[in-house]
């Protein structure tokens, strides 16, 4: 099995070597990143994230011309994964929504901690379109944007000090009884200090990356033995008309990168 971790932004820590260590002993884990494409570290912003978005599609399509038999996206926002998993029949994974399945499985209510306040509408609005929004406790944040999430710039000693002190908010004043890291670049600082899946306050903390890598693990499984698909083609994912999908390839002057299959236009 085939697995590629993709960073919709620009910049590369432990992504790799991170979900390496919790994948099958079959599972080949790669690891690329846009940064040919888009410049910045990170996609806080609405329009960062929407530009960000054209290039992660463009890196799953490639990455299914290429054989891999899932994507991991390895981002609290999720950026291009609904829009892909149109396009390619190979399971697409979204650490938020993987995640927050997860937490809401393990707990009554989790909170999710993030980097700084001005994304906390983007997943909130995610948790909303994933359906576990009745589950949400809290959103609260790390106040560390990710361009300084890098142990270069910020050690990973004070990302633990302060995700225990979130945890502890969450739990104490929001009720929470699972937390959710969506910051996937905090999440390995975390888990490769600590060696520990727990919080000080005792909530157990979702590595949101590996939830979403392990997803993709058994998305695969579950196409290759059971001929389960990755997605249902009835409404909500359904493959574009393939002659407007042809003519919008060729109009961006970009190749097909996947063989559609001739089909009557749908209404």
């Amino acid at each position: 099995m085939r697995i590629l971790v993709l960073k919709p932004y620009a910049g590369k820590t432990r992504e790799r070597e991170h979900c390496q260590q919790v994948a099958r002993p079959d599972t080949q884990v790669d690891f690329r990143n846009i940064a040919d494409d888009f410049p910045i570290s990170h996609v806080h912003h609405r329009y960062f994230k929407y530009k960000a978005t054209d290039a992660t599609i463009e890196a799953i399509l490639r990455a299914e011309e290429e054989g891999y038999d899932a994507v991991c996206i390895s981002c609290g926002l999720d950026p291009g994964l609904m829009e892909a998993r149109e396009l390619v029949d190979i399971p697409v994974t979204g650490t938020f929504e993987a995640g927050g399945a997860l937490a809401a499985m393990m707990g009554h209510k989790f909170s999710v901690v993030t980097t700084v306040s001005y994304i906390a509408p983007q997943m909130e609005e995610l948790a909303r379109l994933y359906g576990f929004g009745h589950k949400l406790a809290s959103i609260r944040t790390l106040n560390i944007p990710g361009r300084k999430l890098y142990v270069d710039v910020t050690s990973e000693e004070s990302v633990v000090q302060r995700l225990n002190e979130v945890a502890r908010q969450c739990v104490e004043e929001d009720g929470a009884e699972v937390i959710l890291l969506t910051a996937t670049l905090a999440g390995s600082m975390f888990t490769h200090a600590t060696k520990s899946p727990v919080t000080e306050v005792g909530a157990p903390l979702v590595d949101a990356l590996l939830a979403g890598f392990k997803m993709a693990e058994l998305m695969v499984d579950l196409k290759q033995l059971a001929g389960i698909p990755p997605v249902s083609r009835v409404n909500a994912f359904r493959s574009p008309y393939e002659p407007e999908y042809r003519k919008m390839r060729e109009f961006i002057g970009r190749p097909l990168r996947r063989r559609m299959e001739p089909q009557k236009e749908k209404v």
